[in-house]
């Protein structure tokens, strides 16, 4: 199964830790080596997800097998302590949905969750899109928690159930071609986008300014 590890990083960290730019899912796993070791590293039935610190009690996931990287995720679990410095793009921990939404341009597209992700988790939802200048790559923004008492989380079941000011906690971006071939993520398998599909509006660079997704 896919870990998620929450990890409170208060030092400083080495450059380059921190420096992600550059990596897609889809690449070899040798681009990994100019980022250092990682903090924590599981292997489960042939994949290997390895966890990345980064600046502000955020971190990087990067899921790979067979010598290929297959998703990224950056990722801010609360409690959050530490805001980075105020951007004009998306920051995991930090954007709220309606923020993501005009940014983003559209709600994407519908991501069906009967695989490794078992439905949405209490109070969350998603929001996927292909890109523009990444047609093989599928970004996926999670939104979680911040309900107030007028959104029950046990009520939340679909996008148009998430409160405006639900938080994005993860953003994933996974090599749709790579999925295929991997059982364990049938999930993403089973709802490729469909053709109508709005692309994601921003190029990553500029979407994610100070987050260290890749650009």
């Amino acid at each position: 199964m896919i870990r998620v590890v929450a990890l409170f990083l208060l030092c400083a960290l080495p450059a380059s830790a921190q420096d992600f730019r550059g990596l897609l899912p889809g690449m070899p796993t040798s681009a990994l080596e100019r980022i250092g070791e990682p903090l924590d590293r599981q292997t489960d039935d042939g994949f290997i997800s390895a966890i990345y610190p980064l600046p502000f009690e955020r971190t990087l996931g990067v899921m790979h097998a067979d010598g290929e990287i297959i998703a990224l995720t950056l990722a801010a679990l609360p409690p959050t302590l530490l805001h980075p410095p105020p951007s004009d793009g998306f920051q995991v921990g930090v954007t709220r949905l309606s923020e993501a939404l005009a940014l983003a341009g559209s709600e994407g597209y519908a991501f069906e969750t009967a695989g490794t992700w078992q439905g949405l988790p209490p109070g969350g939802g998603f929001l996927s899109y292909t890109l523009a200048d990444h047609p093989e790559v599928i970004l996926t923004l999670a939104f979680f928690g911040h309900l107030d008492a007028d959104h029950d989380a046990n009520d939340v079941t679909s996008l148009a159930d998430m409160p405006p000011h639900a938080i994005l906690m993860s953003a994933t971006l996974f090599d749709q071609t790579s999925v295929t071939h991997y059982p364990m993520l049938a999930d993403m398998q089973q709802t490729p986008p469909p053709p109508e599909a709005t692309p994601f509006a921003l190029p990553l660079a500029e979407a994610f300014p100070l987050t260290i997704l890749p650009q």
